[in-house]
């Protein structure tokens, strides 16, 4: 080989050395380029890998202790795949329990078929749905929720999941349910307040209307025979009579529901009080063409210590609706000894009637206020539909209850007990307790002839000279005065000349110087007669502030006279000298 074809060899393969290795250092930079691009895209990586643990941590987290119970259910399946603590706690169940049921499992059995609705629609339309409904817990309790429910769908739109939060609100569909049941009883006690404002105008214009009219006759008609005026005058007085049992129902209502009522425990002769009843009932009731019949059991003791007011007042509103309502057949009271709902010996009245009876939709109300058994409007019975729920109170005060059986038709019977524990019988006359038993008098006797002086405090003149009027029947000497100042005046100046009035009867509202004031003077002036409050204040506390006053007794307006005299002739031969030391 020449030493020019050497040269171009070594040249050539110079070239050839050279060329692989330029390539050799190519390969090397772009291996080192990878090496480094490998190392940061696995930095990336990692850091994205930790970004997505950390996301789903804090999204685990955020599912897991949301404030609301949150769930995922399967499209196909309608089961749980998913959920958090709150809705375990609010359903009850177990995370495991519940990812083995549907939604539909624990959905209240009434809610199902409105439940599948909406998710369908919601399947359908792919739009949030939102649903109160009631879930079963795993303890059989019930929940009410409230279920705010969305869809998860794939890249084409398939619905694959539906997301749901989930609010207890069992405790305001309860306030709802509070305030629901407020609302009707308000509608309830505004219906039963028109009942009763149309009872009332019933019951108060009716007799007002016969008051009004046969007054008018008789102002009208001068003329008119003996009998056609007594006639004409006893419809005038059983009206104002009707009127009064009007006022005196409002007014012991209004007790009982104040809490004002008071209950005066004193001996009583049960039987006497049994042989009063018939004598005032007994000739009402066989002239409406009824029996009637009063038994007493042989075990009742000679005197139970009641409230003797109260029980006559029960028997006669109970016997008042027996006649009332009983248009053939009759009634019957039978009492015995029994015991009461405390468990102390009591007295157990039964009062039956043949009547119309009570049907059982109305027996539930039948002790209400302002309710009457039937149709309200009814105009063949009158009542105030009070005297029922004024029983029952009062029966519940003395210590027991009414309760009532009827057959509509056959009839009904009531059954009163009350706490009637035996006792000795009243050594001297018994008092009601406004007279604080001052002192004991002597027992009354008849009013005709008495001799006393009587001095009546009022400033309405026709009650002034109708008060006169009745006491000047019973023998006494009648002095009138109309104002508080002039009767303390009037009354110390006879005290003085030793002509003390032996009673005066004092109003306690009149104008100016008033009954309390002037009954005040009195005593601190040192006079020692009787005073006696005729007040129309009727409410609780009245007597007990006539009597601080220094009253003696007190007697309500309207007073019959037969409550009037008794109270004037306890005190008509009291000396005056009993006062000498107050």
């Amino acid at each position: 080989m020449s030493v020019a074809q050497r040269f171009d060899w070594f040249v050539g393969a110079g070239w050839v050395a050279i060329t692989i290795t330029l390539n050799l250092m190519l390969v090397g930079v772009y291996l080192l380029i990878a090496k480094r691009r490998l190392r940061r895209d696995a930095a990336e990586l990692q850091r994205a890998t930790e970004a997505l643990r950390a996301s789903e941590e804090f999204y685990r987290a955020h599912f897991e202790l949301a404030a609301w119970g949150l769930v995922q259910v399967d499209i196909s399946t309608r089961r749980f795949v998913r959920v958090n603590r709150k809705f375990c706690q609010i359903t009850g169940y177990a995370p495991d329990e519940l990812l083995k049921l549907g939604f539909l499992d624990i959905t209240h059995p009434d809610d199902r078929h409105a439940n599948v609705a909406q998710f369908r629609s919601m399947m359908q339309d792919q739009c949030d749905q939102e649903i109160e409904k009631r879930y079963v817990r795993r303890d059989g309790q019930i929940v009410w929720v409230h279920v705010h429910a969305t869809v998860i769908s794939d890249s084409v739109g398939r619905p694959l999941r539906a997301i749901a939060t989930i609010e207890d609100i069992s405790a305001r569909k309860q306030i709802e349910e509070e305030l629901r049941s407020a609302k009707e009883s308000a509608e309830a006690a505004n219906n039963a307040k028109s009942r009763f404002l149309a009872m009332m105008s019933h019951e108060i214009r009716t007799p007002m209307t016969a008051v009004l009219g046969y007054a008018e006759l008789l102002l009208d008609t001068p003329h008119l025979a003996p009998e056609t005026r007594a006639a004409w005058m006893g419809e005038i007085h059983g009206g104002c009579e009707k009127l009064l049992s009007v006022v005196n129902d409002i007014l012991d209502i209004s007790k009982i529901e104040s809490d004002q009522i008071g209950i005066v425990r004193q001996p009583c002769d049960a039987r006497q009080l049994f042989d009063e009843l018939e004598k005032l009932l007994g000739p009402q009731i066989r002239k409406k063409g009824l029996s009637l019949t009063l038994s007493c059991s042989a075990d009742i003791p000679s005197y139970v210590y009641i409230d003797p007011g109260r029980f006559r007042q029960i028997l006669l509103n109970l016997l008042g609706n027996a006649m009332k309502f009983t248009e053939r057949g009759g009634i019957a009271v039978y009492a015995r000894r029994a015991v009461a709902p405390g468990g102390q010996q009591g007295l157990r009245v039964e009062v039956t009637d043949t009547g119309i009876g009570i049907a059982e939709a109305d027996l539930a109300r039948i002790f209400d206020p302002f309710m009457q058994a039937g149709d309200p409007t009814d105009q063949r019975v009158g009542g105030t539909g009070l005297g029922l729920s004024i029983s029952k109170s009062l029966a519940k005060l003395l210590g027991g209850d009414i309760t009532v059986v009827s057959s509509p038709g056959v009839g009904s019977t009531f059954t009163l007990t009350i706490d009637a524990p035996a006792t000795v019988g009243p050594t001297a006359p018994t008092f009601p307790a406004t007279d604080r038993a001052h002192r004991p008098s002597p027992p009354p006797t008849a009013g005709v002839g008495r001799m006393g002086r009587l001095l009546v405090v009022d400033d309405v003149r026709s009650v002034r000279e109708m008060v006169a009027a009745k006491m000047r029947a019973l023998g006494l000497a009648v002095t009138m005065c109309d104002r508080g100042d002039a009767a303390v005046a009037r009354a110390l100046e006879a005290w003085r000349a030793g002509m003390a009035y032996t009673v005066i009867l004092m109003d306690m509202e009149m104008p100016g110087v008033n009954g309390y004031v002037a009954t005040r003077r009195l005593r601190d002036a040192g006079y020692p007669g009787v005073i006696i409050a005729f007040t129309a204040n009727a409410m609780a506390g009245t007597c007990e502030e006539c009597l601080a006053a220094g009253c003696d007794d007190v007697v309500s307006k309207p007073a019959d006279r037969r409550a009037l005299v008794e109270v004037v002739e306890r005190f008509v031969d009291r000396s005056t000298a009993t006062r000498s030391q107050r």
